[in-house]
């Protein structure tokens, strides 16, 4: 390299362009849903008109199935129905070992995944065998009478590539962010299925999703918008400072139980002892759990406790304080298309780290087109 000259960096976007689609007979969109029929009705009809031509998964609770394959005749449909109160984590199980192909999207009923970004997604694993899952980014959206408020860039770390397994499992909890509504091979989600838990926190079992794919192969995450993802109130056991919170003893014991299941994957090709093996491991997931869990809660909630040792986490009087989610901000863009309006926050405009996050000039734009089939 002659002297001041520097090497010019790739550029996301073309090698994204380079990407095929992921062949018709390679890949099957898997859809669990119990919850409001209009969100599914309305990600059916996103992928009908999108002509979306992939086999559609649907893991339905309760009697949901009555009117929906005749609704959508665009769509190849396969439809497995489960009692009401079959939990999440099993349901999940059985319908995975009903797919019959090498790929599969697993997608929310309640958000919104882009059709051309799971082909992509699905493409670049056909064509990179060592990967277990390829995702992108996610933008938080709510979703009111008046407008579709659009706030922020979501999940943006980068690709978990690393050769050794233990330092992509320690590249995923050092900045944890899930991997769980993605593309996966079906080999993969296989595997994490059979290592679910419906007795664990539910934290527990999605870190067994997005830890097992990274044990099992590496994670790419693709420059695209791949997925719209509602904005909602935290899920208390979902987190791990509230999880403590509730159980300090039940916390450590499910840890236990969920990191002996990652030490079953590990086993086989690591060089570490047994001991020196669990206490790694043990500091990967130290690093995530100190970083979640601030002293000043702890001191709030203790407080509580000492006055009145019946306290309860789930108290809405004593977890309002700690729930609360930062404001979005005032609206930095209105975009109005036909009868919808956009309304653009900052952290959507202008996500950061810069450094992490390459989208287009044009993303708004694109993302907008890519959406309105989804909300009319």
């Amino acid at each position: 390299m002659l002297f001041g000259c520097k090497k010019k960096r790739a550029d996301p976007q073309a090698e994204l362009s380079l990407i095929p689609d992921a062949p018709l007979d390679s890949l099957t969109i898997l859809i669990p849903f119990k919850g409001e029929a209009s969100q599914l009705a309305a990600l059916l009809s996103y992928f009908s008109t999108m002509e979306v031509h992939y086999p559609v998964m649907l893991l339905l609770s309760g009697n949901r199935a009555t009117c929906l394959p005749g609704e959508y005749p665009n769509l190849n449909l396969q439809v497995f129905e489960f009692s009401e109160d079959t939990p999440f984590f099993s349901k999940l199980r059985e319908g995975i070992k009903q797919l019959k192909t090498p790929l599969v999207a697993m997608c929310a009923a309640d958000d919104v995944s882009l059709s051309d970004a799971i082909k992509k997604a699905g493409g670049f694993l056909w064509q990179n065998p060592e990967y277990s899952a390829c995702h992108g980014y996610n933008v938080k959206f709510s979703e009111e009478a008046e407008a579709i408020k659009l706030l922020r860039i979501d999940n943006f770390t980068p690709s978990i590539d690393a050769d050794d397994p233990l330092m992509r499992l320690n590249a995923l909890m050092r900045r944890y962010q899930p991997v769980c509504w993605a593309v996966f091979r079906t080999q993969t989600m296989q595997a994490i299925s059979d290592n679910f838990t419906p007795d664990l926190n539910f934290m527990f079992n999605e870190f067994l999703w997005s830890g097992i794919a990274a044990l099992t192969g590496k994670i790419k995450r693709l420059p695209m918008i791949y997925c719209l993802r509602r904005k909602d109130t935290l899920h208390l056991m979902g987190h791990p400072l509230y999880a403590m919170l509730e159980s300090p003893q039940k916390f450590f014991s499910e840890y236990l139980a969920y990191r002996d299941k990652l030490l079953a994957f590990l086993r086989p090709a690591s060089t570490l002892d047994q001991t020196s093996l669990e206490r790694t491991v043990d500091l990967i997931h130290a690093c995530h759990f100190s970083r979640e869990m601030l002293p000043s809660t702890f001191n709030y909630f203790t407080d509580h406790v000492l006055a009145n040792p019946t306290t309860s986490i789930h108290d809405p009087a004593i977890n309002a304080p700690m729930i609360s989610q930062p404001s979005p901000g005032k609206c930095a863009k209105e975009i109005r298309r036909d009868h919808r309006v956009y309304r653009a926050f900052p952290a959507f405009l202008n996500p950061e780290p810069i450094a992490e996050i390459h989208l287009p000039r044009n993303f708004v734009r694109k993302l907008i087109g890519d959406i309105k089939p989804y909300f009319g």
